[in-house]
Formats: structure tokens, C-alpha cells, sequence
């Protein structure tokens, strides 16, 4: 799976959504997803405390056939161009915030690009 977005904990997306972070009174986080639906964009759970706010890039089948190196890159800058005005849309302040990296610390970055990620 290929993912434009912001690797956080979830946490840190609780943060961004305004949404009560309580495990226990919603351990299966639909109150987070519901919110994070609502915007438009996905919340789709890694692992280790690693969950992606983000874009799925669906058309990735496409991209290994034979699709030229442009229009990959077009795929990929379309999906990027959508995330970054959903998540202005949505008022989600980005201006500081935790990126989680699995197995390594968490950095935290000032007005992040979204990333490109695999999983």
C-alpha cells in the first residue's frame, strides 16, 4: 500500500482531530476515525504506535505496469496536492507536531511536507 500523509500516534492524531483521547471508553478508536472520515482523508493503523493520516494511493497498480516515469510522479503529486488542502480544509494546525518512525524515536518537525510512505 502506498500512502501520502503524516505517520503519527495515535495520539498525536487525537491532537490534530480534537478528539478525546480515551482508550477506554473507545478502545477501537471510532470516535478518531469518524472524525478523521469526515475531512475526507484516511487513518489507516501501522503498527508499534504507528498509525498514517493520509491518502491511499489506489492507482498503485497502475504505477508497476508500464507507466511512464511522469506519469507516476503525476499520480503521486495529485494525491499530494489533495492531502495538503484536505488537511487545510480541515483546520489541522501542522505547524508542530510528533512524527512517529517505527522502531526509532519520534522527532518532531515544524510544518511538515507530507510523506510518501509504504506499508
Amino acid at each position: 500500500m502506498l500512502i501520502v500523509g503524516y505517520p503519527v500516534s495515535y495520539e498525536t492524531a487525537c491532537e490534530l482531530f480534537g478528539v478525546l483521547y480515551n482508550t477506554e471508553k473507545d478502545p477501537h478508536g471510532h470516535a478518531l476515525q469518524a472524525a478523521v472520515e469526515k475531512t475526507g482523508l484516511e487513518f489507516h493503523t501501522i503498527d508499534k504506535n504507528v498509525n498514517i493520516i493520509g491518502l491511499q494511493i489506489k492507482e498503485v497498480a497502475k504505477l508497476w505496469e508500464f507507466t511512464s516515469v511522469d506519469e507516476s510522479i503525476g499520480i503521486i503529486m495529485a494525491h499530494k496536492l489533495k492531502f495538503v488542502e484536505l488537511v487545510q480544509k480541515a483546520g489541522i494546525n501542522t505547524s508542530e507536531m510528533v512524527i512517529e518512525r517505527i522502531e526509532d524515536e519520534p522527532i518532531v518537525v515544524k510544518n511538515p511536507p507530507p510523506y510518501l510512505m509504504t506499508v
